[in-house]
């Protein structure tokens, strides 16, 4: 799912658009200007430093040579690591939030509650530098609690998904029109009735 955008920096092209990194700090530039009655160059400066650069050249001269240089991910995106932004604690609760809403009539159908997020895992993720938004491809479980005094109806969900976000003020959120699009979605219960219609077969097999 990775888009050529996500390899630009490697093949030495410099994304100019809206949400590059370079842009965003630019805006937070602005808003500094603006809040405290800053001229922009010394925003910029200001911006640079507390970024890791000399000066607002030397972050321009890197984000030309390496649009996605760790100082500036990490200044402009809050990680240089996309796929860590799925654990963070807010993110974590939306995505756990999120599926109980989309699950909620196949949960309805089991004799679990209590059900959480377990054993997340981001796969790849793509952030477009147009609209500011990171798509994360993610699997995990979705696991809850068996009632011990009902049948059997399976408590645990095996869930793949693209979850999507946008950085505002500082903090991955869950933004419309993004959000959570469920890809499968296979139930323990499920693999338990293959495997017991395979033992039947073979037992039959054996007779």
């Amino acid at each position: 799912m990775v888009s050529k955008q996500l390899n630009d920096s490697a093949d030495g092209i410099s994304v100019m658009s809206k949400f590059s990194c370079i842009n965003i700090l630019k805006s937070q530039a602005k808003e500094l200007a603006s809040e405290h009655g800053l001229q922009l160059s010394a925003a910029l400066e200001s911006v640079a430093k507390q970024s890791g650069f000399s000066s607002y050249h030397d972050l321009a001269t890197v984000a030309k040579r390496d649009p996605r240089e760790v100082r500036l991910m990490r200044a402009a995106l809050g990680t240089d690591d996309l796929k860590e932004v799925v654990y963070e604690k807010d993110v974590f609760q939306a995505i756990d939030s999120l599926v109980e809403d989309a699950l909620s009539s196949d949960i309805a159908m089991t004799n679990a509650s209590g059900f959480v997020v377990d054993n997340l895992v981001a796969t790849d993720v793509d952030f477009d530098e147009r609209t500011g938004a990171l798509y994360t491809e993610i699997s995990f479980e979705y696991c809850g609690e068996q009632d011990p005094d009902d049948v059997f109806h399976g408590s645990t969900f095996y869930v793949s998904a693209t979850l999507g976000l946008v950085r505002r003020q500082g903090e991955w959120q869950v933004a419309e029109p993004y959000g959570i699009e469920l890809h499968s979605v296979e139930r323990d219960v499920d693999w338990m009735s293959e495997r017991d219609s395979w033992d039947l077969e073979v037992s039959r097999e054996e007779k």
